[in-house]
């Protein structure tokens, strides 16, 4: 399923409506404005079972199954541990998203980045 066929759904052509029934010209012909009024029907007839399950499996394997891992995997560690771990995964995701994804480096992720990495230091050094 593509952002295609979401925007089919509502397309507009060159001009869109407001709440009070003025025309207006659109900056992009598929544009949402939260309105219904101009949803096709015709195009859920696009949907099929692959696009039904592929939703439903998406919805599983990134919602559902990281929740439950997650929830089940605090049983076995302790208290202070699972803080630090929530603690750096905003470190992580940061590093994995310029490591892998390349994404740029910025001054405000680098202090934040040795701001959380600071905080974890501090706090190991505490309970000591």
């Amino acid at each position: 399923m593509s952002i295609n066929f979401l925007l089919e759904l509502f397309d507009y052509g060159e001009q869109g409506k407001d709440r009070t029934g003025n025309t207006f010209q659109r900056s992009s012909p598929n544009q949402w404005d939260g309105s219904l009024a101009d949803f096709d029907s015709a195009a859920l007839s696009k949907i099929d079972l692959t696009t039904i399950g592929g939703s439903l499996g998406l919805g599983l394997v990134c919602a559902v199954v990281p929740y439950l891992l997650y929830t089940k995997g605090l049983e076995r560690v302790e208290p202070g541990q699972a803080s630090i771990l929530a603690t750096i995964e905003p470190f992580v995701a940061a590093a994995v998203g310029m490591l892998c994804f390349a994404e740029p480096m910025t001054m405000s992720k680098a202090i934040g980045m040795v701001l959380i990495f600071c905080s974890i230091v501090i706090l190991n050094i505490q309970e000591k």
